[in-house]
C-alpha cells in the first residue's frame, strides 16, 4: 500500500501517511486552515511495530475508553494521541516538531475527529501501509 489516509469526521480535515521507506514515512496533516508535511522516523520504543500497534489498540476497544493512547517515534518529531469521550467521539491529536532548542525549530499541533466505527478499518490500513 502506497498511502494510508484518515479522513476526519469533520469535512476538509485529514491525515495522510505516504512515501514509506524502511526507516521513514511522510505525513501530511490538513485542516481548513493549515497544511503541513513532514518526514518522520518509523522507529519507536516498542520492539515490534509501535505505529501499527497504536492503531490496533484503538481498534481493540469495543466501547469508549478512558485516558490517552499515544504513539511517538524515537526522534520525538511526531506524536499521535487518541482520546475518546463517553459518547464515542474519537479525537486524534497530531503534533509535528522540527528541531529542538534551535532558532529554526517549529512545532504544529492540531486534532481531527475520527469515527469510532472506523477504527478497525484504520488499523487494517495501518498494517497494510507498514508492510
Amino acid at each position: 500500500m502506497q498511502e494510508f489516509l484518515i479522513k476526519s469526521a469533520n469535512p476538509a480535515s485529514s491525515l495522510l501517511f505516504f512515501n514509506k521507506s524502511s526507516d521513514y514515512f511522510a505525513i501530511t496533516v490538513e485542516t481548513p486552515t493549515l497544511k503541513a508535511t513532514k518526514r518522520v522516523s518509523i522507529y519507536d520504543y516498542v520492539p515490534n511495530n509501535g505505529f501499527v500497534d497504536f492503531f490496533q489498540i484503538l481498534a481493540s476497544h469495543k466501547k469508549p475508553w478512558d485516558g490517552e493512547v499515544i504513539w511517538e517515534p524515537l526522534d520525538g518529531d511526531m506524536t499521535l494521541c487518541a482520546t475518546c469521550d463517553p459518547l464515542g467521539h474519537v479525537e486524534l491529536k497530531i503534533v509535528l516538531r522540527n528541531g529542538f532548542n534551535s532558532s529554526d525549530s517549529w512545532s504544529l499541533e492540531c486534532s481531527i475527529s475520527v469515527d469510532f466505527g472506523m477504527l478497525p478499518f484504520h488499523a487494517k490500513e495501518a498494517r497494510c501501509f507498514a508492510g
